[in-house]
């Protein structure tokens, strides 16, 4: 079994993604609430889908009457970075399903230390204004794409030349993918806003995807 080390220092997760996490004393907990990164808990999901890749390959092998080298090794899945300066574009690499692995949040748009510190970043625009219902969406950290969707302020575009549009379905779908990847992408900026206020402890771990 792989030993990590896990920072003390993000959202709370409960169970960590559905990950076990075993004590190095060796005592096994069905339940560990610890502070994890939005790094940390997509990568976890990232186990978790190599885990089941390499599986699948033992089975065809098995099947075919073969036998298969593949090897799980978590050290090779590398860990992702959420939080960059220059804004959420490049979460646009993972599919949603891998994003919605992050369930937990706690940032914090009425930390107005923390909104200086997006402000700073020039990332502030991303969460609009503060008055608006996206910003309070954000606040409210669980949000579905039907509730998302009810709200008649996100339904309609800008005003242009004296008219508004009226978002499709499809169109709307596509805004609720961005605000999913705002949330997730804040959750990493708090992470990284949080630590450089200070250096959190750190708890060892052994960590078994189940």
């Amino acid at each position: 079994m792989q030993h990590y080390e896990v920072k003390r220092l993000g959202a709370f997760a409960t169970g960590l993604a559905r990950a076990e996490l075993v004590v190095l004393s060796g005592t096994k907990v069905k339940e560990l609430r610890c502070d994890v990164t939005a790094e940390q808990q997509i990568w976890i999901e990232a186990l978790k889908r190599e885990k089941n890749r390499v599986e699948k390959i033992h089975k065809k092998s098995r099947d075919e009457g073969k036998k298969s080298s593949a090897q799980f090794l978590p050290e090779r899945v590398p860990q992702p970075w959420v939080w960059s300066r220059s804004g959420p574009g490049h979460l646009s690499d993972f599919d949603d399903a891998f994003l919605l692995s992050v369930t937990d949040f706690d940032y914090d748009l009425d930390d107005q230390d923390f909104v200086q510190f997006l402000k700073d970043a020039a990332q502030l625009h991303i969460c609009r204004a503060r008055s608006s219902t996206y910003w309070h969406l954000l606040q409210t950290k669980s949000v579905s794409f039907e509730e998302f969707g009810g709200h008649p302020e996100l339904q309609f575009a800008q005003e242009y030349q004296g008219k508004r549009h009226r978002y499709s379905e499809g169109e709307m779908y596509g805004l609720w993918r961005i605000f999913l990847r705002t949330r997730v992408y804040l959750q990493g900026a708090y992470d990284s806003y949080r630590k450089r206020q200070t250096e959190a402890p750190t708890v060892s771990v052994e960590l078994k995807v189940v």
